[in-house]
This record gives structure tokens, sequence and C-alpha cells, in this order.
């Protein structure tokens, strides 16, 4: 039995019959993006039961509330797997931005979306 797959469209052919591949969901934050005082807890989930959540963080630390000088600090995660909630909090900066990425997969289905949210934290 041969087996051919055709990448972005998610369509395999085995034997002469064509699958269609189902697309994994993509994942929603709660709460949204928005902006938050002192600190914020995200929750991430995925309406594809069994779906491993995969999650990067971009966070960008400001210490004028105008954001009119350029930042103090930015720091950029590698893709992980979520596990639960994250809080982020506003510390020693006065304006913390937080751009939370996540894609959802599951095996023998087309990996989900990406979505993002930004969280703005003030002090």
């Amino acid at each position: 039995m041969k087996k051919y797959v055709l990448g972005s469209m998610g369509i395999m052919f085995l034997a002469g019959c064509a699958l269609f591949m189902q697309t994994v969901a993509t994942p929603t934050f709660s709460p949204g993006s928005g902006v938050y005082t002192n600190s914020v807890t995200v929750s991430v989930d995925c309406a594809t039961e069994d779906a491993t959540i995969k999650i990067k963080r971009s966070v960008v630390f400001y210490s004028n509330a105008n954001l009119s000088l350029p930042p103090a600090v930015t720091v950029e995660d590698e893709w992980t797997e979520y596990t639960g909630a994250l809080t982020f909090r506003t510390n020693i900066y006065v304006v913390v931005k937080v751009t939370l990425s996540a894609y959802a997969e599951k095996e023998g289905m087309k990996p989900s979306a990406t979505n993002s949210a930004t969280y703005e934290l003030r002090k």
C-alpha cells in the first residue's frame, strides 16, 4: 500500500483514496488580551480532547509609563509545552507587555493555527 502526503493541504492518499485530516482546534486564552493592574493569571485551553498545547512568551519591560523610551529589557522563550496557568507581574518595571502565543497538536491530526494574546501590565 502506497502512502502519499501533500503538505499544506493536509490530504493523505492511501491506495488511491483521499483521507482528509482533521485540524486541531486553535487554543484560546482566558482572560483575553487587555490592560491589567500589577498582575494577570492566564489559562490556555484547546477544544480538541487530549491535544498538547505549545506556548511561547515574549516579554518587554518598560521603565516609563508612556512607553516613549526604548524597552529596558526584552525576553523571548522557545516553544514549550503548556502545563498550567501562567501568572505575569510588573515587579520593578512600570509597564510589562507580555505576548503569549499558542498552538496545539495531536497525533494523526493537522496542528492548529497559532493564536496570540497581549497583556499590558501597569503598576
